[in-house]
This record gives C-alpha cells, sequence and structure tokens, in this order.
C-alpha cells in the first residue's frame, strides 16, 4: 500500500478485466480502432477513480482516458542464439511474427513505415503461436 501512502489517500483496490478498460454498456465497439468519433467513459471507471496498470498509450485509446506516462514504451526483438540484430535496417528482408491486434502489432507496424523497412510480417493468434514461428526461424516481437 505504499501508492496510497505517496497519494495520502485511502485506496481501494479494484481487480478488472483488461477488455472492461474499453467496454461501453458491456461491449467493446467493433470501430474503436479506427472510427474518430467515438468517445465515451469506459465501463471500468463506473467502480474506480483511476486505474493503475502497464497500458502501451495509443491514439485510440486516448479518446476514451487520459494517461500519465511513467514507463517509456519500446519494443524487444527476441531472435535466435544465431541472429544477432544491431541496428533496425538490419531487419529488412527478414520475417516477423507478431500477435495481431495488438499495441505490439501497431508498433512494429509504425516502425516499418518510419524507417521504411522490408519487413514480412506474420500476424499470429497469440504469444506462444509467435514462439513457435521464433524456433523455425522467423524473428519475434513482444
Amino acid at each position: 500500500m505504499l501508492f496510497a501512502e505517496y497519494l495520502e489517500v485511502p485506496v481501494e483496490i479494484n481487480l478488472s478485466s483488461f477488455n472492461r478498460y474499453f467496454e461501453n454498456d458491456g461491449f467493446i465497439p467493433s470501430d474503436i480502432k479506427v472510427n474518430e468519433n467515438i468517445r465515451y467513459t469506459p465501463d471500468a471507471f463506473d467502480d474506480s477513480l483511476m486505474l493503475v496498470d502497464n497500458l502501451t498509450i495509443m491514439p485510440w485509446r486516448k479518446k476514451l482516458m487520459d494517461f500519465i506516462e511513467i514507463i517509456p514504451v519500446s519494443v524487444v526483438i527476441m531472435t535466435t542464439d544465431d541472429l544477432i540484430i544491431n541496428d533496425l535496417q538490419e531487419l529488412n528482408g527478414l520475417e516477423v511474427a507478431v500477435t495481431a491486434s495488438t499495441s505490439y502489432a501497431s508498433i512494429m507496424e509504425d516502425l516499418i513505415k518510419t524507417y521504411d523497412l522490408d519487413i514480412k510480417v506474420n500476424y499470429v493468434s497469440d504469444s506462444h503461436r509467435a514462439k513457435i514461428m521464433m524456433l523455425e526461424g522467423a524473428l519475434i516481437c513482444f
């Protein structure tokens, strides 16, 4: 409860599912990531004044809540022992496995656009599948 002492306020901890951070009346709008007009207060704020979590700041998420950035965003790229990457340009021509519909996928897409990288991206359903692909020779982005 050091956090409560730091804030000098009583704190009640409410555990919530990740989806509740983005739900509106129990549902996440299917076009939340692309529809610029969607704005609402997520259900998680029905019983909490503040959410404390490690959540990547994304433009569509900023429409729903304010963020206090504490930890800078970074990407770790895992490879097999025989492949050493020292520079982003060394990723050109390689294959990357990344979990679909995650902030990691968005960050990888931004890196490709920003640095004009020629990377084949395989979107997978979960990190376990990405690990299997890494062992089969693909890179994995977490």
